[in-house]
């Protein structure tokens, strides 16, 4: 025996439909409520992060990378001088490259968190 069920929706008049509609319109607001409140801390996240970036890359110049080569030519003249060995040397230089790439790579995240701090605001 085989057989056969039908549903005939007669007294259904679109309730369930409605229903859904409703249900996803209240999530759609839980959900822009949530990020209204979000936004504001993810901004001052991102603009405090920013700041101290700027400020590390400002005590990075100020502090070493702008005496680097005044410190360098010294190390290269205390070497022809026979001052000091050719290991010392070569550490002068090893730590004025190391200097240079933290520089470089505060520049990169400055960039990085600016790119974040305008996403947080609404910038494309």
């Amino acid at each position: 025996l085989a057989g056969l069920a039908l549903t005939i929706p007669i007294f259904d008049r679109g309730q369930g439909d409605q229903a859904r509609a409703v249900a996803e319109r209240q999530l759609a607001e839980a959900e822009a409520r949530w990020l209204e409140r979000q936004i504001p801390s993810t901004v001052e996240v991102a603009h405090r992060t920013l700041v101290a970036r700027i400020e590390q890359a400002r005590t990075l110049t100020t502090g070493q990378l702008d005496r680097l080569d005044v410190i360098l030519r010294a190390a290269e003249a205390a070497f022809r001088e026979g001052n000091t060995s050719v290991i010392e040397l070569l550490d002068a230089h090893r730590t004025a490259r190391g200097v240079r790439l933290r520089a470089l790579d505060l520049r990169h995240q400055v960039a990085r968190d600016t790119r974040e701090l305008e996403l947080a605001v609404g910038r494309p």
